[in-house]
């Protein structure tokens, strides 16, 4: 169960601003559209829950809880330095084995900080790499039993990413295997000051990171 949960989390990790590859030269930003402050969502809570539905055995019940998309933050800026604003994703469920009615309930909990890097947009494709960020970790509970570990493999995976940026608006689709598939994310252009008084000492942080 390990194995197939920490598979089904890398479509979390996998984000736009979420970097696998160590920068050997900063890219150049490529579209202009790009460069701002942007918010958003993604569909990642959806397709996870759909996946650890597809994924029960015969003879159990599984109850998943519907909770809330998480708020996405990264701002982009000319030279393509990106930093993203922390990031937290929990989802829940409870089985119940129908031969012996054990219930067992389960959290998975993804938490990465700040993420920084560099990344280009062109031509409908957005590439990036990683300036230092620290390893997303990864927290299963089970009936109070607690693993906690860097997702695993993460820094390895490259998924194909197509966006596109109109205005205020920008949409990407970030390609993952079975059983999560494509991943939507659609964010809106926001002033600086929508990520409050935190976000300068976050992006400050970060440039330092990056250097």
């Amino acid at each position: 169960m390990k194995k197939t949960v920490s598979t089904l989390m890398l479509a979390l990790w996998a984000a736009p601003g979420l970097a696998q590859n160590a920068c050997v030269a900063p890219p150049p930003v490529g579209d202009p559209c790009m460069v701002g402050h942007w918010v958003g969502e993604n569909t990642a809570p959806a397709r996870i829950r759909a996946a650890l539905q597809g994924m029960v055995p015969e003879d159990v019940i599984r109850e998943i809880a519907a909770g809330a998309s998480p708020a996405l933050g990264i701002s982009i800026y000319e030279d393509g330095f990106y930093h993203t604003l922390p990031f937290h994703q929990a989802t829940e469920f409870t089985d119940t084995f129908v031969e012996t009615g054990d219930v067992v309930d389960v959290r998975l909990d993804l938490a990465a900080p700040t993420q920084v890097g560099f990344i280009n947009g062109e031509a409908g494709r957005v590439t990036f790499c990683d300036a230092g960020s620290a390893p997303a970790m990864f927290t299963m509970t089970a009936n109070g039993d607690v693993m906690t570990a860097p997702v695993a493999g993460a820094e390895r995976y490259e998924p194909t990413i197509t966006y596109t940026c109109r205005g205020d608006t920008m949409a990407m689709d970030v390609q993952l295997p079975a059983p999560i598939g494509t991943v939507q994310y659609f964010l809106r252009r926001v002033p600086e000051d929508a990520f409050g008084d935190e976000f300068r000492r976050i992006h400050e942080a970060a440039r330092d990171l990056a250097e």
